[in-house]
């Protein structure tokens, strides 16, 4: 993996302000979901004093679907329980929602959107907390990201980004094989973006798709789907980054798990 200077974004107080002021609500993004179709998850941004800033992304482990793949922590919305978050994070008096990005978003929102942020807000750090054990009062709301739409499983996703302060460890559940900091700086450099061929892809006729390849010593790690989308479009948004066009990119070729559909133990074909 080739490593170049992060380059002029400032401070982290700074960086969190640009990445505010670029990304906003997404207000259009927000009257488009549907609760029994969409799912929310985190981008979790980390800048610890003395390191350089890093996006936090999930190992998927063996015993869910799509094993292996990195991912935003999130999942579905729990009518019941993120009804009842959702709506304690519209109470002004409480630590959660006291980020400048949560106030100005939700200033420039009618009740009906701003209790669907609040859900989908609410649900980010429930599923945040379940999975890799992210304290939710450490979490600052900074931003909703364009709605993805998933091909191989009928639904879509809203993402949000969060500002992450002073949590130092983690604790993955049985969902996550292990949680991964990807440093920003390597995923602004063209170098490291890559064409991932799948061998053994499921849609016939596309099996080459844009990825980003994460090396840290032997370990090598591909980054694409829907959570390569999205950091894209964090990039994009934020720092006006643009990968390089998928002709000029080395190609990697891979398969996915027998199991990767449905999760749990693969059968033995033997």
């Amino acid at each position: 993996m080739i490593k170049e200077p992060l380059g002029p974004i400032g401070s982290p107080a700074q960086f969190k302000e640009i990445v505010a002021d670029s990304i906003g609500c997404a207000v259009q993004e927000l009257n488009k979901v549907s609760r029994d179709q969409t799912a929310s998850v985190l981008l979790p941004i980390q800048w610890e004093k003395g390191s350089d800033p890093v996006i936090l992304l999930n190992k998927r482990s063996s015993s869910v679907r799509q094993p292996g793949d990195l991912c935003c922590p999130g999942g579905r919305v729990d009518g019941f329980i993120d009804e009842i978050l959702g709506a304690l994070l519209r109470i002004p008096i409480l630590p959660f929602p006291k980020s400048r990005a949560w106030h100005r978003c939700a200033a420039n929102l009618s009740s009906r959107t701003k209790r669907v942020l609040s859900v989908f807000w609410a649900a980010c750090l429930r599923e945040s907390w379940e999975e890799m054990g992210l304290v939710p009062w450490k979490v600052e709301f900074l931003g909703v990201l364009p709605l993805y739409r998933l091909r191989l499983f009928q639904r879509q996703i809203l993402p949000m980004v969060g500002w992450i302060h002073g949590q130092a460890r983690f604790k993955p559940n049985w969902e996550v094989e292990r949680i991964l900091p990807v440093s920003l700086k390597d995923l602004l450099n063209p170098a490291n973006y890559v064409a991932y061929r799948i061998n053994n892809h499921p849609r016939t006729g596309e099996n080459v798709f844009p990825a980003y390849l994460h090396q840290e010593g032997s370990e090598k790690e591909i980054l694409w789907g829907a959570t390569y989308w999205i950091v894209e479009s964090f990039l994009r948004l934020s720092l006006k980054f643009q990968p390089p066009p998928m002709g000029s990119r080395p190609l990697v070729e891979g398969e996915l798990a027998q199991n990767y559909l449905t999760g749990g133990r693969a059968k033995n074909s033997g």
